[in-house]
């Protein structure tokens, strides 16, 4: 059945209430419909991963030297000292030595740290 006095109300009310979500959402923050994230903090750069394998210094997963290592882990502020079965302890403790005198601080699991503090204090 239809009314012969339909006003339109609900059509009205509709239309009215959806433009003012739409106003809403698009002016609750300052014009934006979805929110930015927030700037970027300056990124430190990423601790440098130092694995020893027998002789072998291995930065980042690549064979390296020493000097390199030093001076990729300074820039870095940190190392990540890690070493594999066939390690050589005195590779580990030259290793983590020049990385501390460098003024790197090393970060090292409780069975190379030993080594390490070891031969930091034997300097």
């Amino acid at each position: 059945m239809t009314r012969k006095n339909d006003d339109h109300t609900a059509s009205t009310v509709a239309v009215f209430g959806g433009g003012a979500l739409l106003a809403w959402l698009l002016l609750r923050d300052g014009g934006r419909a979805t929110s930015s994230p927030p700037p970027a903090a300056s990124a430190a750069p990423a601790p440098c991963r130092v694995r020893i394998r027998e002789r072998t210094i291995e930065l980042n997963g690549v064979p390296s030297d020493l000097p390199t290592t030093i001076d990729a882990c300074r820039a870095a502020g940190v190392a990540t000292l890690t070493a594999a079965g066939d390690a050589i302890v005195g590779v580990i403790a030259q290793t983590g030595r020049a990385l501390h005198q460098a003024g790197v601080r090393v970060d090292t699991s409780p069975e190379l740290r030993r080594y390490v503090d070891d031969a930091i204090a034997a300097v």
